[in-house]
């Protein structure tokens, strides 16, 4: 088994519900469309017997837009059991059944603030 990536980024969407000016994932251009699971598990099931990934970000565009976010979170688990898996996000599409992806597949979240005025709102909501 290869160990050699720290980190390994899986970028499932270009799909995000903002446009903060200098997006490092050119996500202000207007970029569209979604990665879904079934399209690539036959690849990763390879890479899986190949790689010992440590540590793995699921991110986008918005990675909790794309409707297949619970399969690849589900499915990247179960091809590294052992990997510390997140989800980066900007925290405003938040769907309370997540807490089961941490609970059931020990899959988290991480946050990203890209401008002040979304953190304010973010604050007043939660």
């Amino acid at each position: 088994m290869i160990k050699l990536f720290p980190v390994v980024e899986f970028y499932i969407t270009n799909v995000c519900n903002l446009a903060c000016r200098g997006c490092n994932r050119f996500n202000d251009q207007k970029f569209k469309g979604h990665q879904y699971w079934d399209t690539h598990a036959e690849a990763y099931e390879a890479w899986s017997k190949r790689l010992d990934i440590p540590r793995i970000t699921i991110i986008g565009g918005e990675p909790t837009l794309n409707p297949d976010l619970e399969k690849w979170a589900i499915n990247l688990r179960r091809l590294w059991p052992n990997a510390v898996i997140m989800i980066q996000t900007n925290g405003t599409y938040w769907k309370p059944q997540w807490v089961d992806l941490w609970t059931n597949h020990k899959v988290g979240f991480g946050l990203s603030l890209h401008d002040p005025a979304t953190a304010e709102k973010l604050k007043e909501q939660w």
